[in-house]
């Protein structure tokens, strides 16, 4: 099988510097402003080139969590001021004239669930937002965004996703994956 333990660490097992120091690299790109727009196309190009891994990204049904409104928008828009992003904050988690993706990025990245997170709130204005502290269970995160009018549900969806494999398993993996984009 695929040895993830060089990819992705694990806390439980290993200690992180260490893990980093056999396993990370630093890599640098420098493109002319005009070729900006290409810079992750060139990186994924190098990674494919020089390492002994292959990632290109390809299209799955997925189940995911998407952030919707429930018409309740005028809960959401900020009073204004100087932007504030006070989420990780114990006591008093905030969100202050700030985008709506940076409260999925928060979600997603802080709490422990199953599935992405994906905005489809079409809330293209900058929000207020303040959560209970606390707040660990899917449940009670869902229960503290409905009283701005927002809410998760569960549902399957088209995305795009990136897939990395290791070269030696990549010929194995394509009859299993499909079509590739």
């Amino acid at each position: 099988g695929v040895d993830s333990s060089k990819l992705i660490l694990d806390k439980t097992k290993v200690n992180s510097d260490t893990w980093y120091k056999e396993n990370s690299y630093t890599y640098e790109l420098i493109v002319p402003v005009c070729e900006a727009d290409k810079l992750y196309e060139y990186m994924l190009q190098d990674l494919n080139r020089y390492s002994d891994y292959y990632g290109r990204f390809v299209r799955r049904k997925m189940k995911c969590l998407l952030l919707v409104r429930n018409g309740k928008s005028d809960l959401l828009q900020t009073k204004g001021g100087q932007p504030e992003y006070k989420l990780n904050d114990a006591k008093n988690p905030f969100l202050k004239n700030a985008p709506v993706a940076h409260l999925v990025r928060f979600i997603d990245r802080n709490y422990d669930l199953k599935y992405p997170v994906i905005d489809e709130t079409q809330y293209t204005d900058n929000i207020d937002i303040s959560l209970p502290a606390g707040v660990k269970s899917l449940e009670e995160l869902q229960k503290a965004l409905q009283t701005y009018g927002l809410d998760l549900v569960e549902k399957e969806k088209d995305l795009s996703v990136f897939v990395l494999s290791e070269k030696r398993y990549l010929q194995k993996e394509e009859a299993n994956i499909g079509k590739v984009n």
